[in-house]
């Protein structure tokens, strides 16, 4: 028996009709569902994550969604998220920690200035290979303007048995006091 094939075809893993979007290509069709996806992420996943990050798997569900959208979501939600991520530190640490290193380059540079003292405030053994990736993720953001030179010196020293590679501490402390030695060479010649 030869059927003819239905004007709506589903497509078999989301069961959606592909028709429409056929008609205005495929990149027109992906588009569309970023934008509902995106506006769903910005309306409800991340504001459920704040308010049921303890539920069960609630956080990890919104963790996997942001990262894969992290780059086409807005500048101020992707802080509201980083916000949410700061407030469940103290209860998910471990999950709080990588889903905010996930986000941690596309951060504002005044956002990041203003919360990176929290993140610092969560350096164990467990958590230090992550912290490290933060920073080091942003190192440019530690300077005299930002007025923040002293957490990453702190950080770095106080922390250095915990590092699995202490020769890139010194390298990245030495990089960013070299200006020290430079200025002593200067007044002594």
């Amino acid at each position: 028996m030869n059927r003819k094939p239905s004007q709506k075809t589903f497509h078999k893993c989301q069961a959606l009709p592909v028709t429409p979007c056929l008609s205005q290509g495929l990149y027109s069709c992906t588009n569309h569902y970023d934008k509902e996806a995106i506006n769903v992420i910005e309306k409800d996943i991340i504001s459920g994550a704040a308010n049921y990050y303890n539920q069960d798997n609630y956080l990890l569900f919104a963790i996997q969604v942001v990262s894969a959208y992290k780059d086409k979501i807005s500048q101020s939600v992707l802080d509201k998220y980083s916000t949410v991520l700061l407030k469940v530190i103290a209860t998910d640490t471990d999950n709080a920690l990588n889903a905010y290193r996930v986000v941690n380059k596309l951060n504002s540079k005044e956002f990041w200035c203003k919360n990176i003292g929290t993140v610092l405030g969560y350096v164990t053994k467990g958590t230090y290979a992550v912290i490290y990736d933060i920073i080091t993720g942003r190192i440019e953001l530690f300077n005299k303007e930002n007025d923040n030179l002293t957490q990453l010196v702190d950080f770095l020293v106080d922390y250095i048995d915990l590092s699995t590679n202490p020769d890139d501490v010194i390298n990245i402390l030495n990089a960013q006091f070299s200006k020290i030695g430079k200025l002593r060479n200067w007044f002594i010649s």
